[in-house]
């Protein structure tokens, strides 16, 4: 594998516990938590911890897609007559109760494609299927359709069809249904094991059971953070900033260096987006936060905390974060027109229960605090998550749904020291057009550091145009062409590699 790959791969779960509480009347709610960790490896020479179990279905053998009899989102809605109105109290927690709930889960990834999922679909569709499909207007198809809500002949629901993944009835229940499970071979360490160690509901397509729904994607999305250079000589400090357009949360940082017995762990807690520069002269923008990195370099040798310290500033600290809060907020709808058409709000909960962070810190602990070098990991904010990898939950008109998203973005061997060097290459490359090429194959080798450094320059600089030699008269011309939005397009074209 050559330095420029890299694997940037999304991996899902989603479990599902439905809240119950003593009455039968209201829509009551069904808590979907998805937890997945992004992973973006800038020397891209590693490949993850453990495979996919074989009985996972992939893009590569996508297997027979399971017919179902009816869809979750033409089920009928609510009538609107309540006959025991009742008020509902919540305690948090949950209690899962013996019926069985339907569930409908549809999920794309916006800047790529699923490759792997579990239990099997209702319709898996290809990336040239997509590439045809347009989006649909809810608004005006609910105002349209508003009659699905009397008693008239339903109106079936129209497909999204640029989801690639679609579970069109899913079966909910806290019993295991009677059904051959799969993987019984697998380690007890393996991370489906663990992951199914969550009381969760049971889900199953009639043919499938599972604790969780699984879902993976190749993307190319690029981390949301870059790393910059000391300022000048009296600044001692690399500066992490984030050049993405939504703030990022829990920020991990990790340097390890075994040989020389060095350990070093920071963390904080959000980190807003870097703010542009205003195109207008003389204009001042705004301050700009950063979280500082030491020079790794000159850390003393046998530097390391004991492994009590390490693991409170890690693992410790991590499980804190992810369950931090409410596990569970809100009251029970009052809502008489639940209509299973209608797919959940924007996501705004990022929040784990107990058993949930456990799983995660023991699937990713030696990915996450383990790994020689620079490792940073950080979580994204829920807004981000609907952007980037659009899903739609759908259920009965009994129930609504309340979701949470947890997506960690794991950032390892990220090549520290060679950060001035593609630094230099950068900036030098907008005005020196006669080592422009040697500039960018430096930048191509190490493509996440200068991708991070020219979004940084490129909201700094917003009309910063580049050198170029004129083809015919061997001149050097200045181009009014802004030279980073351009660096950009250049390192994703250029530069990329799939797994």
């Amino acid at each position: 594998m050559s330095v420029t790959r890299m694997l940037m791969l999304s991996a899902c779960l989603i479990s599902f516990c439905a809240v119950r509480a003593g009455g039968e009347w209201f829509a009551q709610p069904l808590v979907a938590h998805e937890w997945g960790v992004h992973v973006f490896d800038w020397q891209g020479n590693a490949a993850l911890t453990e495979a996919l179990p074989d009985f996972m279905h992939t893009d590569a053998k996508p297997g027979t897609s399971i017919p179902v009899e009816g869809r979750v989102k033409d089920l009928p809605p609510d009538s609107g007559i309540r006959t025991k109105p009742v008020l509902y109290f919540y305690t948090p927690g949950y209690n899962i109760g013996g019926e069985t709930t339907p569930v409908g889960v549809e999920v794309r990834f916006a800047a790529g494609h699923a490759s792997a999922w579990w239990p099997q679909v209702s319709i898996y569709r290809t990336p040239a299927q997509v590439a045809q499909a347009v989006p649909i207007d809810w608004p005006a198809w609910q105002a349209m359709h508003q009659g699905r809500r009397w008693n008239t002949p339903l109106t079936k629901v129209p497909d999204d069809e640029r989801f690639e993944l679609v579970w069109h009835n899913l079966a909910l229940t806290a019993a295991a249904p009677n059904l051959p499970p799969a993987g019984g071979d697998l380690p007890e360490d393996h991370w489906v094991r663990r992951a199914r160690q969550v009381n969760s509901l049971y889900v199953s397509n009639g043919k499938e059971a599972e604790k969780f729904v699984f879902y993976e994607g190749k993307t190319a999305e690029t981390p949301a953070i870059a790393i910059l250079p000391p300022v000048d000589q009296q600044d001692v400090n690399y500066h992490l900033v984030n050049v993405s357009d939504f703030p990022i949360y829990d920020i991990f940082a990790v340097y390890r260096d075994s040989e020389r017995g060095v350990v070093w762990t920071k963390y904080l807690a959000e980190l807003p987006p870097a703010p542009a520069r205003p195109v207008r002269q003389g204009s001042v923008s705004g301050g700009m936060s950063a979280f500082p990195l030491p020079d790794f370099a000159a850390l003393p040798n046998k530097s390391a905390p004991d492994a009590a310290t390490f693991t409170a500033h890690t693992s410790d600290r991590l499980l804190e974060v992810l369950t931090a809060g409410e596990y569970f907020t809100g009251q029970f709808t009052d809502d008489f027109w639940r209509d299973p058409a209608d797919f959940q709000p924007p996501t705004a909960s990022a929040q784990f229960f107990p058993d949930e962070a456990r799983a995660v810190e023991a699937i990713w602990r030696n990915d996450f605090f383990s790994a020689e070098g620079l490792t940073i990991i950080y979580r994204e904010s829920p807004a981000s998550l609907d952007q980037a990898m659009p899903l739609l939950l759908f259920t009965d008109m009994f129930h609504y749904v309340k979701l949470s998203r947890c997506g960690l973005v794991l950032n390892r061997h990220i090549p520290i020291s060679q950060l001035k060097a593609v630094d230099k290459a950068v900036t030098w490359s907008r005005w020196d057009a006669e080592n422009r090429e040697e500039h960018l194959a430096l930048c191509r080798q190490n493509r996440f550091l200068a991708l991070g450094l020219a979004r940084y320059y490129a909201l700094m600089m917003p009309t910063a145009g580049y050198d170029y030699l004129d083809p015919q008269t061997k001149a050097e011309v200045h181009s009014g062409v802004p030279w980073f939005p351009r660096l950009i397009e250049l390192l994703r074209v250029r530069g990329e590699r799939r797994p």
